[in-house]
């Protein structure tokens, strides 16, 4: 992914929320998790996209481990 190859994620957070907010409600959870872990200093919009996908798509279990 582009974004990653300019080290982006490392360094602009909007940018990162909208990127796992769109994989989270899109039902890709693997990659909005892998987002949320390269994100340094997560926000309430990073934990509230993860949760949220997670619930959405049949996942509870995870986000209440989150």
């Amino acid at each position: 992914m582009e974004i990653e190859k300019n080290g982006l994620l490392e360094t602009y957070i909007l940018l990162c929320n909208v990127l796992l907010d769109m994989y989270a409600t899109c039902g890709l959870l693997t990659k909005a998790q892998k987002v949320v872990d390269r994100i340094l200093v997560r926000d309430m919009v990073s934990w509230t996209s993860i949760v949220a996908g997670s619930v959405e798509h049949g996942h509870g279990e995870v986000a209440i481990l989150v």
